[in-house]
């Protein structure tokens, strides 16, 4: 197997993991599932979390963003009146994306068993994390087991009690039914 170039920068700089989720995302759009899910083992093993804030501030001579390697360098920047307008922009955790790639590679090579074997252990590690819940959901759904469908889906309700989303799903369900 072919090492992807995400995959060759990981292996000079093991420390910057990005690359590797990187190389697992490319992975999975080639629909190289092998290697995908080797990548997104390593991640999940790693407690790659992905998440990151991104120093940004406008550099005055040409008007555009620009972002800096940490927050120190940015306002360095803004101290010399180089750049103005300072910001940050947070990426959330990547880790539930992990977690439902590798459920997705799992059902789409027909190992279900592993697949739902892969949410229990998420589950045990993020027990509150409502979209780790929906995604099992959706598994069942696609296996046709409706009432296991609807069961998780009101487990999700208690974690989201707001989101219009699950409540319209658990009515769509119980129409098809035939409960409403």
């Amino acid at each position: 197997m072919e090492l992807t170039a995400f995959e060759k920068v990981y292996c000079l700089s093991p420390s910057d993991t990005v690359f590797l989720y990187n190389a697992a995302t490319v992975s999975t759009e080639s629909k190289n599932y092998n290697c995908a899910l080797k990548l997104y083992q390593e991640l999940k093993d790693l407690g790659y979390d992905g998440d990151e804030i991104l120093f940004i501030a406008t550099n005055r001579d040409i008007g555009q963003e620009e972002s800096f390697a940490d927050k120190k360098q940015r306002d360095l920047a803004l101290k010399s009146g180089a750049h103005r307008k300072p910001r940050e922009k947070r990426y959330p955790s990547k880790r539930t994306d992990i977690i439902k790639n590798i459920v997705f590679i799992y059902v789409k090579q027909g190992k279900v068993n592993e697949a739902l074997k892969a949410f229990e252990e998420a589950k045990k590690l993020y027990p509150k994390d409502a979209s780790i819940i929906l995604a099992k959901a959706n598994v069942y759904l696609l296996l046709d087991n409706k009432e296991k469908f609807k069961q998780l889906m009101q487990e999700t309700t208690q974690l989201e009690p707001k989101n219009s989303d699950i409540q319209y799903n658990i009515g769509v369900i119980n129409m098809q039914q035939g409960n409403i």
